[in-house]
């Protein structure tokens, strides 16, 4: 698969200093996440959506993104900081693990595993999520909002939502619970169980794959992330039945209102189960991720390294589930450094899902749902749909002139969002970090100059190459996308050098496999940093020329 992308979006205006506060869901002022404007755009306050300037993003990030260069993307208000039972941190680091989880099993699914009342309905506390599985996992994975480059799409057809750059989007490693490990010691059935744990270790983490291998009641039945977060596409207040709703009447379920009014998200059990998809409730970020060090290695390129690890002793049983172990890395005796999760990154917990879009990444999690119907709320039926114009061309207006304006009905638009189905996995993908648009570029003696990059992967494969092209800009009215098709097949495209990993960075995350694992596929869920000296062709002395360069990857 290649994805192709041209760094030419629309320019972004400097910001001004981001203002201090926001509002919460509850209608409190709190003072925002604190961002320098150097780094980032702020792109509204409430909700509160913000991005890091891509430069900012690879030069002062790197491979793993710190927090503090973490986009923030928000559908609805945030919670607030202090709402009814979160985990507050006192003045000695120590946590009042006081965050409640529960776990609702449908009644039907229920009785049909012949699960208990009491074991559908169990409630966890954060300190039990933390410590009761054995050491924690931790899985790098690639956090990317489905509107990432979306100016860039705008330039052919104006597109609905927040007309973001390349920088909603960041590569971190998450420290967690194994999603499959959590649902198996609930007492959940293996959709896998017919396999041995060789197979099911080379199962790959696509939707043929799992539609291949999983059984169909396991495609049939879901499981649903709940935040605490209110979504604001269905009434929360104005009735009797929202006028009386707390945690408590929440948690019951006794109305579908109700139980729809909260964002959330949610995944077939069949890929909830698959251990090489590697899902986690992750409650924090490994800060050491560099100098946790594999006992054992195979050679391994840059871009092929596992994504995921565990901490602490190889011996550790790790709750139930001896098949997960396929999927991990077993490490020397190291401390995970744990970084909690900040407030606005979903602090006490959230879903980490890779290759997914970030809005089914549900933060603040405060119920965990297995039920035979996907999620009904109104981030999974009502929006983060692609509706797409039938075009004569990739990079021509729709066909139909009164496609645009017929989405002004909402009762035409309701009945088109009905039938769309929600978006979930992302492609491939690739862009420019720098030079920037517009920059000037010096070319030294060599007559070269540097650009760099992020490509991101599809389902678990790793970026395998990108290809820069270096082209005049001689019609600046041609949009990326028109400009991408005109030069698609040119060949004058140059590979560039994957920078994943520095040599340390290799050496210290090289694949790790027992001798029964030998066979398995480490899939990989980072992003491949890439960088490339291009020839410029040679101009006037002391002039200028404008350029446009062009970046595709393939996995």
């Amino acid at each position: 698969m290649t994805a192709i992308a041209t760094q030419r979006p629309p320019a972004l205006a400097t910001p001004g200093p981001v203002q201090p506060k926001v509002l919460t869901q509850d209608g409190l002022e709190e003072p925002a996440p604190p961002l320098d404007p150097h780094d980032f755009v702020s792109r509204s306050l409430t909700p509160f959506n913000a991005e890091p300037r891509i430069t900012a993003l690879l030069e002062k990030g790197g491979f793993y993104t710190p927090q503090r260069l973490l986009f923030h993307r928000n559908r609805d208000p945030l919670p607030g900081q202090y709402f009814p039972g979160v985990v507050r941190r006192s003045a000695g680091g120590e946590e009042d693990v006081s965050w409640m989880v529960q776990l609702e099993v449908e009644d039907e699914l229920r009785m049909e595993w012949g699960m208990s009342a009491q074991e559908a309905g169990r409630v966890y506390t954060l300190g039990e999520l933390k410590s009761g599985w054995g050491a924690p996992r931790v899985v790098t994975a690639t956090l990317e909002c489905a509107g990432n480059r979306r100016s860039e799409m705008s330039q052919v057809l104006k597109t609905e939502g927040i007309q973001w750059a390349s920088g909603v989007i960041a590569n971190i490693p998450f420290v967690g619970l194994s999603l499959r490990e959590f649902l198996l010691s609930a007492g959940i059935p293996d959709p896998y169980a017919h396999m041995d744990a060789s197979a099911l270790a080379n199962v790959a983490p696509t939707e043929a794959s799992i539609a291949t291998h999983a059984p169909a009641w396991a495609h049939q039945t879901h499981v649903h992330f709940v935040s605490a977060q209110r979504s604001d596409l269905l009434p929360a207040k104005g009735n009797d039945d929202d006028d009386q709703e707390n945690d408590a009447s929440r948690s019951k379920g006794s109305s579908s209102r109700r139980r729809n009014s909260w964002f959330a998200s949610s995944v077939s059990l069949a890929t909830a189960f698959l251990p090489s998809q590697q899902c986690l409730l992750s409650w924090g970020i490994c800060s050491n991720a560099d100098a946790l060090l594999p006992t054992s290695s195979s050679s391994s390129s840059s871009s092929s390294s596992s994504s995921s690890i565990e901490a602490g002793s190889s011996k550790q049983e790790r709750g139930k589930d001896k098949d997960a172990k396929s999927m991990t890395m077993t490490m020397e005796e190291e401390e995970i450094k744990v970084e909690p999760l900040e407030h606005a990154h979903g602090f006490p917990l959230r879903a980490v899902l890779p290759g997914h879009a970030g809005a089914r990444w549900v933060k603040w999690i405060r119920e965990i749902r297995i039920e035979r119907a996907s999620n009904a709320s109104a981030p999974m039926k009502d929006d983060y749909k692609m509706l797409i114009p039938t075009q004569t061309t990739t990079t021509s207006a729709p066909a139909d002139p009164e496609w645009v304006p017929s989405f002004k009905s909402a009762a035409h638009r309701a009945q088109v969002m009905s039938v769309l189905p929600p978006m979930m996995r992302l492609t491939a993908g690739s862009a420019i970090s720098r030079p920037v648009e517009g920059e000037h570029v010096s070319v030294g003696p060599s007559g070269t100059f540097t650009v760099q990059g992020y490509a991101v992967g599809q389902d678990g494969s790793a970026v395998q190459s990108v290809s820069v092209l270096l082209v005049p800009d001689t019609d600046a009215s041609l949009s990326a996308p028109e400009l991408r098709a005109r030069y698609s097949q040119s060949s004058q495209w140059t590979t560039a050098t994957l920078m994943t990993r520095d040599a340390q960075q290799r050496k210290q995350l090289a694949v790790a496999q027992r001798a029964d694992e030998a066979e398995a596929k480490p899939w990989v869920w980072s992003w491949t940093l890439w960088e490339v000296e291009l020839e410029c062709p040679a101009v006037e002395k002391n002039a200028e020329r404008s350029w446009a360069l062009i970046v595709k990857c393939s996995e």
